[in-house]
């Protein structure tokens, strides 16, 4: 890892309020070099760091809401399509009993 990379690792470190020992022990513990690691983090704590807060909630007025407004209102069918239904079913149920009559003469 290149002495850019290993800069941009400790200082992802510090924006996620690890402290610069410990992000020197990870880089450690992951195999990079000591010497490498030293040397950009002095470049880091020589520098001022600009952190970001990308990954900050805040809710100001957050209020819970009461059980009126958490249920949820369940729509039946449109009596439209019952009606359409019950149609076919006539429908079906004709052309059944038509085509048992014609059967029987």
């Amino acid at each position: 890892m290149t002495k850019e990379a290993i800069s941009v690792a400790v200082k992802n470190a510090i924006e996620r309020n690890e402290d610069l020992e410990s992000a020197k022990v990870s880089l450690l513990n992951a195999g990079y070099i000591s010497s490498e690691i030293d040397e950009a983090s002095r470049e880091i704590s020589s520098s001022p760091i600009e952190i970001s807060h990308k990954n900050e909630v805040v809710a100001n007025d957050f209020s819970v809401p009461s059980p009126e407004e958490n249920v949820k209102i369940k729509k039946g069918v449109p009596f439209w399509v019952i009606l359409l239904g019950m149609i076919f079913i006539v429908l079906i149920a004709s052309g059944v009993a038509y085509f048992l009559t014609i059967g029987k003469h």
